[in-house]
């Protein structure tokens, strides 16, 4: 089953100033100058069999960036979504689900992570689809290799439900230095931001947890 990929794109991107700036966010900057960009390695990773074509969700401020590294490079896509106004992330995952078939499978990702191995990430996302085509929520972890106040985490336990996958216990939004040095050492993992989903079981989460 293929998944579709949600590359979310609106970020500015600010702590990189001046290397990354309103109009030219850190995803379109050329950071290790090797003539690519976090965006451009976003797309092309997820240009594969295992997905269908992505859906990019950024804001207005971005678009003629995306639409000349689209147009240069002959990418692929689905659909482009400009938020007017920047919302985070919540918002822009509703957009993706109205654009979707309800059981479609989403596979939604920030556009400006750096990902070493990509064979390795893609064998852990094929599995994260297997997942979600049984109804779970997916979300991915990566190993905390310091403890970085600047990063969600995620607290996990084995179940012998899954093979591979973990349960997840907790979330810690941005936690104090201290925090996250106890948070290591009980095996927390960085919160990636990457959620694989069947679009049907979003809507029913975004109808139970949306203000009313």
């Amino acid at each position: 089953m293929k998944a579709k990929p949600v590359i979310l794109s609106g970020g500015s991107g600010v702590r990189l100033w001046p290397i990354s700036r309103k109009n030219l966010a850190k995803q379109f900057v050329d950071i290790f100058q090797n003539d690519t960009s976090l965006f451009l390695d976003t797309i092309r990773r997820v240009s594969n069999k295992s997905f269908s074509k992505p859906l990019i969700i950024s804001n207005i401020s971005q678009r003629f960036e995306i639409l000349k590294l689209i147009k240069k490079h002959k990418l692929k896509t689905d659909k482009i979504i400009l938020e007017s106004i920047q919302k985070n992330t919540a918002p822009a995952c509703a957009f993706s689900s109205f654009y979707s078939r309800p059981d479609e499978i989403l596979c939604i990702m920030p556009s400006d992570h750096y990902i070493q191995n990509s064979d390795k990430f893609l064998t852990t996302i094929n599995y994260a689809i297997e997942l979600a085509s049984e109804n779970f929520l997916v979300t991915i972890g990566a190993k905390a290799t310091e403890p970085n106040s600047n990063y969600g985490y995620i607290l996990a336990e084995k179940n012998k439900k899954y093979k591979k996958g973990l349960e997840i216990t907790n979330f810690i939004e941005k936690p104090s230095k201290l925090a996250a040095e106890k948070l290591i050492k009980k095996n927390a993992l960085w919160n990636t931001g990457i959620i694989v989903i069947k679009n049907k079981i979003l809507i029913e989460i975004f109808k139970k947890f949306s203000k009313k």
